[in-house]
């Protein structure tokens, strides 16, 4: 992504002006004379006075905060502890784990690997890694099709975790041992079909550059990324981690400690504190460049920050390690990151030269993108952004309708299922399809046959029919983001061969995150076909090994069962206890 930066230069202008004046406050600790008319001072001491409340009423041990613009530090600050019931107060060098903010760190090592002709972005991974396999429905030598760009933009057809060290028993299993297991994974999609997001793709393309580099991936992004960047305390060694005693401690709601090693180590392993990151920012709100000097070049970050196979109408996206959306009128670029106890966001509006990092030390909260955007917009509005937050672009005029059969628009009604859970309700009610949810009907707008809108809230959205050759449902995609939603059921299904054999997989089984439960799945047998949760349909693809609609698999093959390579177990008859609903 290109800009313009000359006319936001000008000395003397008036957002020269308060950051200059922004800079000043900073120094004097909270109060130069004559600094009372620049509103960012309040706009600070209000969140000053609001964070900690905030913090409080959503049990927030600790917290920082970091603002800033491509040129300066605006405001960066710790609030609480890094441990609950502790006394190490928080500072803006207070490193948190990243979690899944460290896919952007990921993307730029690879980035930087393609600088320096260690690997090609289009070249397929088995030209660095030859001994890898992973197991697919679709296609033969899946792998064969994989590339380090398939790869960083999650479209490879990974599911989210692996057998060996993923988010419900880390264990002290290595990040080797960890990419190995990912052999052992059924995709959920045809290579390059769509976006589903996943840490196993990262994972991989993080161990193509310690194979290609001969170095750990940690130092070799210390080399290549940290230290071009100035991030001279941000740190993926695990090691390293350990031994800083000051680190913010994660606390996850119900569970008496959280384990520090991440094994998914290129897709949530970094460390870093709010200033670090905050200078992380800026190099890419300076398009790359550090000082004088170029920490990634240009075209490879507008790479990054450009949706990767952007589909008709699309706004929203992933590019290369990085989230892609609108606020208001301008470009966010962003990137989250949750588990192991911490919640955490970035994000950054290009066009307006302005950023912000909040980090936390708690996974049992909402604020994880309400706070940032809320910080960002109180300071764009007082001034410290290049220019003020564009208002949202008007709604373009709605093609024509065309009309589309009743019998044709009835085979498309059904459940279809998100990718990461939840599902839409597409109804036929008066002879239309639309939207449904209990008395609420929004009727389907179609403006060809396979693409219609459905309104939300006054706004109309897009939606594309996916079907198979006899004209049946296969799945939706919504425009203004690319996400696919797979036919799960509908009226219309004939019943299920309801196989004997089927009947000794239906039953509860429990999973444990941590060796604590965490959730539950219930297996079911009926009009003929196996279900999971009384929700979503399973279709048996070996003896055995079951898939759901939207591609993760329920696998009975094996000494003990899994649900998305989680372990399963089944509890003791007439054990009744209480187990948290799986989300």
């Amino acid at each position: 992504m290109m800009r313009s930066r000359g006319p936001m230069r000008r000395p003397g202008s008036r957002v020269t002006a308060i950051r200059a004046a922004v800079a000043l406050w900073l120094l004097a600790a909270g109060g130069a004379p004559g600094l009372a008319q620049s509103p960012v001072p309040a706009v600070v001491e209000s969140f000053r006075a609001s964070i900690p409340k905030l913090m409080a009423g959503k049990r927030i041990p600790g917290l920082a905060v970091a603002v800033t613009t491509d040129r300066e530090l605006l405001w960066a600050e710790g609030f609480g502890v890094t441990a609950e019931g502790g006394s190490v107060p928080v500072t803006p060098e207070t490193r948190f784990s990243a979690q899944s903010m460290s896919k952007n760190f990921t993307a730029a090592a690879v980035l930087a690997a393609v600088r320096d002709g260690l690997v090609g972005l289009d070249v397929p991974i088995t030209a660095y890694l030859p001994d890898f396999a992973v197991r697919s429905r679709f296609e033969d030598r899946p792998e064969r099709k994989m590339t380090l760009r398939l790869l960083l933009s999650h479209r490879a057809g990974f599911t989210h975790e692996a057998p060996d060290g993923n988010n419900y028993d880390p264990g002290t299993g290595s990040f080797e041992g960890h990419v190995r297991s990912i052999s052992r994974t059924w995709l959920r999609f045809p290579v390059g079909e769509r976006y589903s997001y996943s840490n196993l793709g990262i994972d991989l393309a993080g161990y193509v550059l310690q194979v290609r580099s001969g170095l750990p991936f940690a130092e070799y992004v210390r080399r290549k990324v940290l230290a071009p960047a100035g991030l001279a305390a941000a740190s993926f060694d695990i090691e390293d981690i350990r031994r800083d005693a000051r680190r913010a401690v994660g606390h996850d709601p119900g569970r008496p400690s959280v384990a520090v090693e991440v094994p998914m180590l290129a897709a949530g392993g970094l460390y870093a504190g709010a200033s670090e990151l905050a200078r992380w920012v800026r190099m890419h709100l300076n398009e790359g460049r550090v000082g004088d000097a170029a920490a990634l070049p240009e075209a490879l970050l507008a790479e990054m920050s450009s949706i990767a196979f952007a589909g008709p109408r699309q706004t929203h996206g992933y590019g290369l390690g990085l989230a892609v959306s609108r606020h208001g009128g301008a470009v966010l670029l962003n990137h989250g990151g949750g588990g192991y106890g911490f919640l955490t966001y970035m994000g950054w509006l290009p066009e307006l030269e302005i950023g912000v990092v909040v980090l936390t030390n708690s996974s049992g909260h909402d604020i994880q993108t309400s706070l940032p955007l809320e910080i960002l917009d109180r300071f764009v509005e007082a001034g410290a952004g290049a220019k003020p937050l564009p208002p949202a672009p008007a709604a373009a005029p709605l093609p024509p309708e065309v009309l589309v059969p009743g019998a044709d628009q009835r085979r498309l009604a059904g459940r279809y299922l998100y990718g990461r859970g939840g599902y839409m309700l597409v109804e036929r009610r008066d002879g239309r399809i639309g939207a449904g949810s209990g008395q609420e009907f929004r009727p389907a707008r179609f403006v060809s046959r396979d693409e219609a809108s459905i309104e939300s809230a006054g706004v109309p959205y897009f939606y594309r029919f996916v079907r198979g050759a006899d004209g049946s449902p296969r799945r939706i995609v919504r425009a203004y983001d690319g996400e696919n939603l797979d036919y799960n059921d509908g009226p219309d299904d004939p019943p299920g061969p309801a196989r004997p054999e089927w009947e000794r997989f239906a039953g509860r089984y429990e999973y444990r995150a941590y060796g604590r439960p965490a959730g539950v799945v219930n297996v079911s047998l009926e009009n003929g076909w196996l279900w999971l949760n009384r929700l979503t349909k399973l279709a048996e693809h070996l003896p055995g090994l079951f898939f759901t609609p939207n591609g993760e698999a329920l696998d009975f093959t094996g000494e003990v069962p899994t649900w998305r390579n989680i372990r399963l177990e089944r509890p003791p008859a007439g054990d009744a206890r209480p187990v948290p609903s799986p989300s």
